[in-house]
């Protein structure tokens, strides 16, 4: 049996990774190897070499990530790309030109201590940094927070938000996982998502 070096779990000797938590396991040490030490001579003798083992160490085995990258909409998860989503389409289908129906507000504590937040309409609103572009719905007054920075499509009945990162600088992320430039992902009542570095809570409305 191999035992790994990482959790001390037992492996076939035939394994290449360990069975409990992934760490390549190296190749078996061969035996030690041996040096010929001198002695002192013998009086009236000649002087006697002998062979003394010289222990080797293995190479330490880098250890390998025990996770995979977390996707938006869970929490816990380590920071990494989001899975692509297949549903690029996700929003098409919402009214764009219908009532601009209060859905949900996009709430921060960030460098404002008593919180502040943005409401979030039916249809299309485009998120960027303050005083860098017109025709912003929501302004964003933070350095790393592009100036076209992210688009949030939302519908009334029933509550729904999808966000799309619009190519930005510093990227967007749902939940500490990074979406890709122009992905789209569909987003829950209480997701964090973040604007290159600026915090927000999402908070949905769902009408009777």
């Amino acid at each position: 049996m191999r035992e790994c070096q990482q959790c001390g779990e037992a492996n076939q000797p035939s394994s290449r990774f360990c069975v409990v938590c992934g760490t390549p396991l190296g190749a078996a040490p061969s035996g030690p190897a041996q040096v010929a030490v001198p002695v002192q001579p013998v009086p009236g003798g000649p002087a006697v070499a002998v062979a003394a083992p010289v222990v080797v160490a293995a190479p330490l085995q880098q250890q390998q990530p025990a996770y995979s990258p977390g996707v938006p909409g869970g929490t816990g998860r380590p920071a990494g790309t989001a899975a692509p989503t297949p549903a690029r389409d996700l929003g098409l289908d919402f009214p764009l030109d219908g009532p601009r129906t209060l859905v949900g507000f996009l709430v921060s504590y960030e460098n404002v201590e008593v919180g502040q937040y943005w409401p979030i309409h039916q249809g299309r609103n485009v998120l960027g940094r303050q005083g860098a572009a017109t025709g912003l719905d929501i302004e964003v007054s933070h350095p790393t927070t592009s100036s076209l920075h992210a688009l949030l499509l939302a519908t009334s009945r029933p509550g729904r938000v999808v966000v799309e990162d619009t190519s930005s600088t510093n990227g967007t992320f749902v939940n500490e996982n990074m979406l890709s430039p122009g992905q789209r992902w569909e987003l829950r009542d209480g997701d964090r998502v973040r604007f290159g570095l600026f915090n927000a809570t999402i908070k949905i409305i769902q009408k009777p």
